[in-house]
């Protein structure tokens, strides 16, 4: 750990304590401009004597005049400004932390010779069939998304992110919570009330119980999909009644006998766009085995000092991070498509059409346009009959 890191370590650290206890003493809170100051000063002495970071010390002095500016009279806020910038100033210190980091690793970036990115194309261009869990039935069906070669797959990304990290037990289990169980179906009928069929299934823990219900549904569907013994995981709003506790309509998927949760629960799930045929469990180990085994082919287009003045971080790591994010990623940041992983393959989609239309403005000012006479009766007649006089131009 270097010494930019500790001192990053510092600043973050209250601000983290305060988000992770959602905020409920920040009314308390006393004196923090004078702390964070306090730290800003030792980072400034830090880039002083640390030759290492010359071509960068413009940004961590934007950073540090940013955090003095966020921090400007903040016991005078209100709680919800204070919220405001806290997470603001997380946002930033995230952005100087990855900065940081491609300083300490050379090279920055993976740069690819002539025969290496022949390599990536060859790769890259491979029909999604050769993909590892694929074939030719499944790449059929995942053809119908225009998902043909491995880099369609690799770019196929999620529409949302589950929160699966924290799973209970039943009776641990808060009503009007939203909470991720795993239970064994014990139970599977159709209840009458009012003359209307309610499908329930009926879960155990080895702490308790809980009954899912389906107001609507196919119920052949749903009994040939929840077989007594079988295990599901299951996410809802817990609710009580007369019996018990219970879910409407959960999202669930079932864990086969043996099968490893590391992809489906226990950590942020990515969601992908339904492709019939293709349940989201089969999807998520398809799109491991792509990253996996083809991310380090993506090839980084990025200029080193672009990347560098944006904090970027190199593409197989966003595609990575993108697909499969780190357990203390932030949920929300990830559903509204801003965590850094997002920022960084947005980034490339506004570069490469900002360079597409630059190229084409120069196309237009170097190509030759078509020189017409303007003099002549013709031109003499049509300007008479114009209920406008033209300018000079």
């Amino acid at each position: 750990m270097n010494d930019i890191t500790k001192v990053l370590d510092k600043i973050e650290a209250p601000l983290i304590f305060l988000r992770r206890s959602t905020y409920r003493n920040i009314s308390l809170v006393r004196d923090l401009e004078t702390t964070i100051s306090g730290y800003l000063n030792d980072l400034r002495d830090i880039l002083q004597s640390d030759m290492a970071v010359s071509e960068t010390r413009a940004e961590y002095e934007a950073f540090i005049s940013g955090l003095k500016e966020i921090f400007f009279n903040f016991d005078e806020l209100d709680g919800e400004n204070k919220k405001s910038r806290i997470e603001g100033a997380l946002v930033s210190i995230e952005q100087m932390r990855r900065l940081n980091q491609k300083e300490q690793s050379l090279p920055s970036m993976r740069r690819l010779s002539g025969k290496d990115l022949q390599e990536s194309f060859d790769r890259l261009s491979l029909s999604v069939q050769y993909v590892k869990g694929v074939g030719p039935k499944v790449a059929s069906l995942l053809s119908k998304k225009g998902l043909n070669s491995v880099e369609d797959i690799l770019y196929f990304l999620p529409r949302r992110y589950e929160d699966r990290r924290f799973v209970k037990t039943i009776s641990e289990a808060e009503l009007g919570k939203k909470e991720t169980v795993i239970g064994v179906v014990v139970d599977v009928r159709v209840q009458r009330y009012r003359r209307k069929g309610v499908f329930e299934v009926t879960f155990d823990d080895g702490s308790g119980m809980l009954t899912a219900k389906w107001f609507r549904g196919n119920s052949t569907y749903l009994r040939n999909t929840f077989k007594k013994g079988k295990r599901f995981f299951l996410t809802g709003e817990i609710r009580g009644y007369l019996f018990g506790k219970d879910m409407i309509h959960p999202d669930y998927e079932m864990l086969g006998e043996g099968e490893s949760e590391s992809l489906n629960v226990r950590r942020i799930i990515p969601v992908y766009s339904e492709t019939e045929g293709l349940h989201q469990k089969y999807l998520r180990r398809i799109m491991k085995n792509v990253v996996t085994d083809y991310g380090k082919y993506a090839i980084d287009a990025i200029p080193d000092y672009v990347s560098r003045n944006y904090a970027l971080d190199d593409l197989e790591t966003s595609l990575r991070a993108v697909h499969f994010p780190d357990f203390e990623e932030d949920v929300d940041r990830l559903n509204d498509f801003k965590s850094l992983a997002h920022r960084r393959i947005v980034f490339d989609e506004f570069f490469f059409f900002e360079l597409g239309m630059a190229f084409r403005k120069k196309g237009y000012e170097r190509e030759m346009g078509i020189s017409f006479d303007s003099k002549g009766d013709m031109r003499d007649r049509f300007c008479t009959i114009l209920p406008f006089g033209l300018t000079e131009a």
